[in-house]
């Protein structure tokens, strides 16, 4: 027909592959680690900033930092809402669990 399928299809290929061998060392992805890390990075500065914010007179005077953080959040929002857990690896979904697991404890211990 018109459109030609490749022999292969990526679905078939990576289902091939977890019959056949086991996949030789089971690593995060650094790409995916890096997402995560970032995302913990930002939710540790967030809650310093909001912990300063708090202590803070002048609320009004942080509101440039307040709008960077907003910003800063939309973009990582969008890159946490592109994982998508179901195809991760076991290895990336457990690193996913874990940083997961650490902010919810680190918000919570900050009252978030």
């Amino acid at each position: 027909g018109p459109k030609e399928l490749p022999e292969e299809t990526p679905e078939e290929t990576a289902e091939e592959a977890a019959a056949g061998e086991e996949a030789p060392a089971r690593e995060v992805d650094p790409a995916f680690k890096q997402t995560m890390d970032s995302y913990e990075d930002f939710i540790d500065d967030y809650i310093a900033f909001s912990e300063k914010y708090k202590e803070s007179e002048d609320a009004s005077g942080m509101m440039g930092e307040s709008m960077m953080f907003i910003i800063k959040y939309t973009q990582i929002m969008n890159e946490m809402s592109a994982v998508d857990t179901a195809s991760l690896s076991e290895a990336d979904y457990a690193y996913y669990m874990e940083v997961m697991g650490r902010i919810a404890g680190k918000l919570a211990e900050a009252g978030l």
